[in-house]
């Protein structure tokens, strides 16, 4: 963990407010880069979203000019790719960067202390095309405390022999030292000017004037290194832009940097950085090759966690206060639910045997609990902290979507909210657009005694004009009704049984149910849920909703998923070897 205690920043901070300022130095071989990460919908200087110097005779985002529309292939279908747009590291994967850059894990509250990652359509954090005022008050204290962390143990951190050299041999070591470093940093390798620029810094810092000791100094740098947009947005262009027909193709450490934050929600590896300097990521197959190794690493685990609780907007339920009347419940019961889901996952996708399949996910009732979570659930035997496996009741629970993380997050302080429930399966489980009510509407209706919640929806939602769209989002939230707002299960709700029976009409066909173990078996074999679950990977991957000319991405993702009987880690595979994973669009628009 960062130890509480912040070393004195030094000069660094006061000479390196990179967060603040948004100066981004030339990369590569010196090559031209944008003066400033541009804002929501705009460019800076002559540079595409994406990075990347604007091709010759391509319009400028967002100015005049057009291109022409991608042609259908011989299916019909497009296969092109849409733009790939600046964007920082979420908190998740700064998170994760910082600990396998350089072995410190952040704490609770250091996490906590950034302001919420932006969400794009299907729920997936984007990062912020800029940073807050708040978040560069955050980043500069965080730096300072993962540096502190980081000199340490200078022997771990920096080349062999410079963790305490002679003054002869400083500045060598702070050459080598900025130099490899900097490519495991920025994701790529580091430019002969960037390289002047820190060793300029620490040569200051050295200096009779300032009179930092070797280890402040080293300290400061590493703050500038973690201050840099290099290193906190996601723009890690390796050279020229790679002209390839219409579209631009990401160069290697790109890539690299590409499949590591999809699969992973950190930096490449070793193996990673190596394949891209020897061309070893030149190809699909080589690309889905290192994909099929990285599933294998336990890195795969923080990444795959990070898509299903980003879809599923469980984040955050561990801080959700619930009404006093549910007596099981408690704070350490919700990051036991947390738990919960992340070892399901890690069962369904990663366990010896694991399936990995859609169904598995949708529909098991293989979980696991502590004792507090075990009484919240009712399920007896159950002692100690530890997470146990069990088979819940197959009658009250059937994979993720009746997990208490989800439930629970999807509820409000007293109520179940059928609606918030039926609205995100719609939306996010099935990829239904649900337009926003064009009217003001009154506020939810109150907890009545001796009324069922879905009595009191039903009532809420009865005007003709509601019932458009409340047709289908009740019909779905009250097959919820048999869970509570903490998430527990009931059989009774204000005195009566649960009604949690319904009807859902999808293209596919109609699915009846007598409660949510029936709704969720059913969705699980829909070409709806199957076809949104390969849809949310795409925008997890682009964090953006899916272009059209991305068509024939997303028909490959989706043939190699069916060709797998639905396995998960086939779909993400399948989306690495895909244009709109190793190709972007010159614009930005």
């Amino acid at each position: 963990m960062i130890p509480a205690r912040m070393a004195a920043p030094g000069l660094a901070l006061a000479l390196l407010g990179l967060a603040c300022t948004g100066q981004i130095s030339k990369r590569g071989n010196d090559q031209g880069g944008p003066a400033g990460p541009a804002q929501p919908g705009e460019t800076g200087g002559t540079t595409s979203p994406g990075g990347g110097t604007k091709p010759e005779g391509a319009p400028s985002p967002g100015g005049g000019g057009t291109r022409p529309e991608p042609m259908p292939g011989p299916d019909g279908v497009v296969d092109s790719a849409g733009p790939y747009h600046l964007r920082r590291l979420t908190v998740v994967e700064y998170q994760n960067t910082v600990r396998d850059l350089l072995g410190v894990n952040l704490s609770d509250t250091d996490r906590r202390g950034f302001s919420a990652d932006q969400v794009v359509h299907g729920g997936f954090g984007s990062g912020a095309a800029i940073v807050t005022s708040v978040d560069s008050r955050q980043f500069l204290d965080v730096s300072a405390k993962i540096a502190t962390a980081a000199v340490a143990d200078l022997a771990k951190l920096m080349p062999a022999g410079c963790d305490a050299p002679a003054p002869a041999a400083e500045t060598g070591c702070i050459g080598k030292f900025v130099e490899s470093f900097g490519v495991r940093a920025f994701r790529r390798p580091i430019s002969q000017e960037e390289t002047r620029e820190m060793v300029a810094l620490y040569n200051k810092l050295r200096s009779p004037a300032v009179g930092s000791p070797w280890k402040d100094a080293i300290h400061d740098v590493l703050v500038a290194f973690l201050q840099s947009p290099e290193f906190l947005y996601r723009w890690e262009l390796d050279g020229q832009p790679i002209k390839d027909g219409d579209l631009i193709k990401f160069g290697p450490y790109e890539i690299a940097s590409r499949l590591s934050y999809f699969l992973w929600s950190s930096m490449p590896d070793d193996a990673l950085f190596a394949a891209a300097k020897s061309g070893g990521l030149d190809r699909p197959d080589q690309i889905a090759g290192q994909a099929e190794r990285m599933l294998k690493d336990d890195r795969a685990k923080d990444g795959l966690r990070d898509f299903h609780l980003q879809w599923l907007g469980i984040y955050g339920v561990d801080e959700l206060e619930k009404d006093p009347s549910f007596k099981t419940y408690s704070p350490e019961v919700a990051k036991a639910m947390l738990a919960e889901t992340a070892s399901f996952l890690n069962a369904t996708l990663f366990a010896p045997g694991a399936s990995g399949k859609l169904d598995a996910l949708f529909t098991s009732n293989t979980s696991f609990v502590n004792e507090a979570l075990a009484k919240h659930y009712g399920v007896p035997g159950i002692t100690g902290a530890e997470l146990q496996k069990v088979e819940l009741p197959a009658t009250q629970r059937a994979g993720i979507l009746t997990h208490g993380s989800y439930l629970a997050k999807h509820s409000k302080e007293i109520d179940s909210f059928p609606i918030a429930r039926g609205l995100h399966v719609l939306k996010q489980v099935l990829c239904q657009d649900i337009p926003e009510p064009d009217i003001m509407l009154p506020p939810a209706p109150e907890q009545t005694p001796g009324v069922t919640t879905r009595k009191l929806y039903e009532d809420f939602t009865s005007a003709p004009a509601c019932q458009a769209c409340h047709g289908r989002i009740n019909a779905v939230g009250f097959a919820f009704e048999n869970y509570d707002a903490s998430g527990g299960y009931r059989l009774k709700d204000e005195g009566h049984d649960v009604n949690a029976s319904g009807t859902l009409e999808l293209p596919s066909g109609k699915i009846s149910f007598k409660n949510a173990i029936e709704l969720v078996k059913g969705l699980a074999a829909t070409p709806e849920a199957r076809d949104c679950v390969a849809r949310n990977w795409m925008r997890s991957l682009l964090r953006r909703e899916e272009s059209k000319v991305e068509a024939g991405s997303l028909k490959a993702a989706s043939q190699a998923f069916a060709g797998s009987s639905y396995d998960l880690r086939a779909l993400v595979v399948g989306l690495t070897k895909t244009r709109a994973f190793t190709h972007r669009s010159p614009v930005g628009n």
